[in-house]
C-alpha cells in the first residue's frame, strides 16, 4: 500500500495496485553506503579469545575476557553475556561486529582498556571497559555514552541516541544534544573488573551527511549508603547499605536482567512458550513501552508461532537515587566517529577515531511524525435560568496510516520489508470529576468508546493492537458532558461535569523484522512509542466516520487488512536527507563553523604524525582521588538505566492480579529448585538475599493459578 506525490507525502492505496508498486518501492533504500563488509570485523580482532593483552600507561597486562567463566566463577557485571538463555550473546554468526578496540600499543599505551561490539540485527551497542579500582577506594562504576562536541570542535551529533528520550521522536523532529545518552551501573572489585554498557542505537539513514563524535566514559564512584528506586516493567527498590565503608563487598549491582521483573533492560529474548497472539488491549501493560510487569509474551508473526527477540526501544524506565558519603572520579574518555558518518579529511588527524564497523547503526526508524486527526462536536440544551442547561463535547480521533513513513536498515542483513507492522493509540486522559477512577473509567471503557485499560495508571487507555490499515478505520470517540443539577438542600443550581479529556496521544508500534539469513524463531520485534502530530481534520464532524469494528474480535478485524505498507523508497530518503535532516547539536539551523580538531583528551586518540613513547601516554592519566574525604551526595538524577541494584534484600512490587496469593521460586542456573515461598500479591514481595550462597539465580513469580508474572536473573556475591 503505497502512493507517492510530488510533496513527498506517502499515501495508502488498496487492492491490486499494491502488486504493481512493490517492485518499484521495495528496493534497498540506503542513502548512506556501507563502508564495512558484513561479518568482516572479527578478522580485524577476534573478541572470542579467552584472554586479552593490554598496553596500559601503568604497564602491560593480560586478563581474562569478559566472556570467560573461570573455575565456574561467573564474572560480575558481564555474566549475562555468556549465560543468556544458554546461547553466548557475543557470537559473530548472530550479528555481532567489532565497533572499536582501545587496548593500546607499546608506543601509545592507554589509560583504560576498552572495546565495543555492535549487533547489526538488533541495533544493540555494547561497550566494555576493564576498570581498575584506583587506590581501592571505589565500589561502583557507571559507563555512559553521549554525543560530544569534542571540546567544542564538533557541531553535529547524528541521531543514533534518540532512543534515550522517554518518547521517541522521528528524524524530522529530533534535535541531538550533548545530554542525550545512556548510563549503566557496574560493581567494582579490587584488581579491576569488566564493566559494561548496553544500549539500543536508533537508525539514522542520513548519518553520512555530517561528521559527529560519540564518546564512552566510565565514572568511578564511592558509595557508603544510597537508596535506589528503579521503575519500568515493574517497580523494584533496593538499598545499598554498607557499615564497613565503601570497600565493603556488601555493595553490589546485579548482573543484567534478561526477562524482566527488575530492571530497565531494553531486550527481552527467546520466549519459548508461544501459544496465542496478543489480541486484547489489556495485554499492553505487558509491553515494555507501556509499563507493568513483563509476562511471557505470545506472538504470531505472519500466522506462525515464533520465539522472537523483543526489543523495547522505548521503555520509559527511570532511575532515582539519593545517598550519603559519595564522590565520583571520571575516568578516561573514549571517542569514535559515529559509524557511517561523513569521512574525515585526511589531514584532520581523526584517523584513529574511525570505527572498525563503519556502517550506519540501528535497524528501523520513522522519518516523519505520525498524524492523528481529531474533530469535535459541541451541543447544548436547556438554559441557566431554570437550571436545565446541559452540554456535550464529543471528540473523534482517527489515525492517519498514510503518515507512517519508515525505513529499514536492510543493508545490515535485514529483509527490506517487515514481516508485520501493528499499532495502537495510547490516550493519556484527564479526569473531569473526582470519582473518575470508579465511574468515569467505566463509562469510557464501554464498547461505544473502543478503548481499554492498559499500563499502570487508570488514566492510560488504549485501542487494540491492530494491523496498520485497520487502525486507521478504528475511530475513537470520547465524550465530556456538563449538566446543571438543582441542589434542594442548598436551594441552588450546581454544575456537574463528567467524562474525559484525552489530549496526550501516542502511537505504539510493534514491528517484526526478519534476518536475510535467519530462521523461524529469529525474528526481531521492535516495540516503540512515538508522540504524534495531533491536528484538526478538515470538514465536518462526520468527516471522521464511525468505528466499524466496535465489539469485533481483534483477529477478525486484522483479517480485513493484511497488507503491509512499503518502506520509503530511496528517492524519498535522499530528498529527506538533503532537505529536512538536521544533526546540529542543540538547535536547528545553527550557523556552520569550520571545525578544528584537538582530540588529545581522548584515551584512544593517536596523533597522526607524532609517536609518543612509553610513560608519556596519549591520553590523560585519571585525576587523583580527592584528599578531602567524601564529597556531598549528588547523584540524584533521572536516567535510562539497564541493570538493577541488589543488596541484602530485594523488594518486588507485583502487578495487579485477581488472586491474593502467589509463589516466588528461586532456581539455580542448571534449573534446580532452591526454594519456593508462598507470598501475598497485594503488597511488596521481599527476597532475603542473605539466605542465598554466592552465585547466579533465576527468580520466577507466579500467581495462584500458576500464571507467570515475571522472571529474572540476579547475582549474589
Amino acid at each position: 500500500m503505497l502512493r507517492l506525490d510530488t510533496t513527498r507525502k506517502l499515501l495508502a492505496v488498496c487492492g491490486t495496485t499494491l502488486l504493481l508498486l512493490l517492485s518499484t518501492f521495495t528496493l534497498v533504500a540506503q542513502h548512506c553506503p556501507n563502508k564495512t563488509a558484513l561479518g568482516s570485523t572479527v578478522s580485524v580482532w577476534d573478541w572470542q579469545q579467552a584472554r586479552y593483552d593490554f598496553q596500559l600507561i601503568g604497564g602491560a597486562r593480560n586478563t581474562a575476557s569478559p566472556f570467560t567463566i573461570v573455575n565456574n566463577n561467573i564474572p560480575p557485571n558481564v555474566g549475562y553475556i555468556s549465560l543468556s538463555n544458554g546461547v553466548p550473546d557475543y557470537l559473530p554468526e548472530n550479528g555481532w561486529e567489532l565497533l572499536y578496540r582501545n587496548f593500546g600499543t607499546v608506543a601509545n599505551p592507554v589509560n583504560t582498556a576498552s572495546f565495543g561490539l555492535y549487533n547489526r540485527y538488533t541495533g544493540m551497542v555494547r561497550a566494555l571497559f576493564f576498570v581498575e579500582n584506583r587506590n581501592q577506594t571505589f565500589n561502583l562504576s557507571s559507563i555512559d555514552v553521549n554525543y560530544t562536541t569534542g571540546q567544542g570542535q564538533f557541531d553535529d551529533g547524528a541521531h543514533v541516541l534518540r532512543y534515550a528520550s522517554d518518547i521517541i521522536e522521528p528524524l524530522n523532529e529530533f534535535i541531538p544534544t550533548t545530554t542525550d545518552g545512556f548510563e549503566q551501573f557496574n560493581i567494582l572489585q579490587t584488581g579491576g573488573v569488566w564493566c559494561v554498557l548496553d544500549f539500543p542505537a536508533a537508525y539514522d539513514p542520513c548519518v553520512c551527511e555530517s561528521l559527529s563524535l560519540v564518546s564512552f566514559q566510565p565514572t568511578l564512584q564511592a558509595i557508603t549508603e544510597i537508596n535506589l528506586i528503579i521503575e519500568g516493567t515493574g517497580t523494584s527498590q533496593a538499598v545499598y547499605s554498607s557499615s564497613g565503608g565503601p570497600n565493603s563487598t556488601e555493595i553490589d549491582v546485579a548482573a543484567r536482567i534478561s526477562e524482566g521483573i527488575f530492571g530497565g533492560l531494553k531486550r527481552y529474548k527467546d520466549y519459548g512458550s508461544v501459544t496465542e497472539k496478543i489480541n486484547l488491549l489489556s495485554d499492553f501493560k505487558w509491553l515494555p513501552v507501556v509499563g507493568g510487569v513483563l509476562k511471557t509474551l505470545d506472538f504470531f508473526v505472519n500466522g506462525k508461532k515464533t520465539s522472537p527477540t523483543l526489543l523495547g526501544f522505548e521503555s520509559e524506565y527511570s532511575f532515582d537515587a539519593t545517598g550519603t558519603n559519595t564522590f565520583t572520579l571520571p575516568d578516561s574518555e573514549v571517542g569514535i566517529l559515529t559509524p557511517g558518518a561523513e569521512s574525515p579529511a585526511s589531514n584532520s588527524g581523526l584517523g584513529s577515531l574511525v570505527p572498525t564497523y563503519n556502517n550506519p547503526l540501528g535497524v528501523f526508524g520513522l522519518l516523519e511524525t505520525p498524524v492523528v486527526e481529531f474533530k469535535t462536536q459541541f451541543t447544548e440544551s436547556g438554559n441557566y435560568q431554570n437550571c436545565t442547561y446541559a452540554n456535550e463535547l464529543l471528540t473523534r480521533y482517527r489515525f492517519d496510516a498514510s503518515s507512517i513513513v519508515y525505513t529499514i536498515n536492510s543493508a545490515a542483513g535485514l529483509e527490506d520489508r517487515p514481516l508485520s507492522i501493528q499499532a495502537a493509540l495510547r490516550f493519556g486522559c484527564e479526569q473531569m470529576y473526582p470519582d473518575w477512577v470508579t465511574q468515569g473509567r467505566d463509562e469510557v471503557l464501554s464498547p461505544q468508546f473502543g478503548l481499554f485499560p492498559g499500563g499502570d495508571t487508570p488514566n492510560e487507555l488504549f485501542t487494540p493492537l491492530l494491523n496498520l490499515e485497520c487502525l486507521e478505520d478504528y475511530t475513537v470517540e470520547i465524550a465530556r458532558t456538563q449538566t446543571d443539577i438543582y441542589n434542594s438542600h442548598y436551594q441552588e443550581c450546581e454544575s456537574d461535569e463528567s467524562g474525559l479529556e484525552c489530549d496526550d496521544v501516542r502511537l505504539i508500534l510493534l514491528v517484526a523484522l526478519e534476518r536475510t539469513d535467519g530462521e523461524e524463531g529469529q525474528e526481531i520485534v521492535l516495540s516503540l512509542s512515538y508522540n504524534v502530530d495531533l491536528r484538526e481534520a478538515d470538514g465536518s464532524f462526520a468527516s471522521i466516520p464511525d468505528n466499524p469494528y466496535l465489539g469485533a474480535d481483534v483477529a477478525d478485524i486484522n483479517a480485513n487488512c493484511t497488507d503491509i505498507p512499503a518502506p520509503a523508497p530511496a528517492s524519498y530518503i535522499t530528498s529527506f536527507c538533503n532537505d529536512d535532516y538536521d544533526a546540529t547539536l542543540g538547535s536547528r539551523g545553527r550557523a556552520y563553523q569550520s571545525p578544528t580538531y584537538d582530540m588529545s583528551y581522548l584515551d584512544n586518540y593517536v596523533p597522526p604524525t607524532t609517536v609518543v613513547g612509553p610513560g608519556t601516554g596519549t591520553g590523560p592519566v585519571g585525576p587523583s582521588v580527592p584528599d578531602n574525604g567524601y564529597g556531598p551526595a549528588s547523584i540524584g538524577r533521572g536516567l535510562t538505566v539497564s541493570p538493577n541494584p541488589a543488596s541484602t534484600s530485594i523488594t518486588i512490587t507485583p502487578p495487579d492480579v485477581a488472586t491474593t496469593y502467589g509463589t516466588l521460586f528461586v532456581y539455580s542456573l542448571d534449573g534446580t529448585l532452591i526454594t519456593s515461598t508462598r507470598v501475598q500479591l497485594d503488597g511488596p514481595v521481599t527476597l532475603d538475599v542473605n539466605s542465598l550462597h554466592s552465585g547466579t539465580y533465576l527468580l520466577r513469580l507466579v500467581d495462584g493459578q500458576s500464571n507467570e508474572l515475571g522472571q529474572s536473573r540476579v547475582v549474589v556475591e
